[in-house]
């Protein structure tokens, strides 16, 4: 009937109404966590001048004769200083340790 179709129609509306409502809502949402992000990103690049947390601790150059273990160094993040075995990227001790975390 007209009533019923009318009332159909009502409700459709309502319900066109409520979901651009709720995707202009999650719009929102998406571009503050885009804005947060960048937010973030900017504070990161202050703390740690630029670089990635990681590169901070990352020797500056890598000696390819010695093993490529990254070591403590005083919380600086080394090198380890020993030579690397033949056919391996680490020393003995390294090699061992590398072995060890495979199995």
């Amino acid at each position: 009937t007209g009533a019923s179709h009318e009332l159909c129609h009502v409700q459709q509306t309502r319900l066109e109404h409520e979901a651009r409502r709720h995707m202009l809502e999650a719009s929102d949402k998406r571009l503050e966590v885009v804005e947060l992000s960048a937010e973030l990103a900017g504070m990161r690049r202050e703390m740690f001048g630029g670089a990635e947390p990681w590169r901070r601790f990352t020797p500056s150059a890598l000696n390819t004769q010695r093993c490529f273990a990254r070591t403590w160094a005083g919380g600086l993040g080394g090198q380890c200083g020993k030579r690397r075995m033949v056919g391996s990227e680490f020393c003995d001790v390294h090699q061992d340790e590398a072995s060890r975390m495979e199995s």
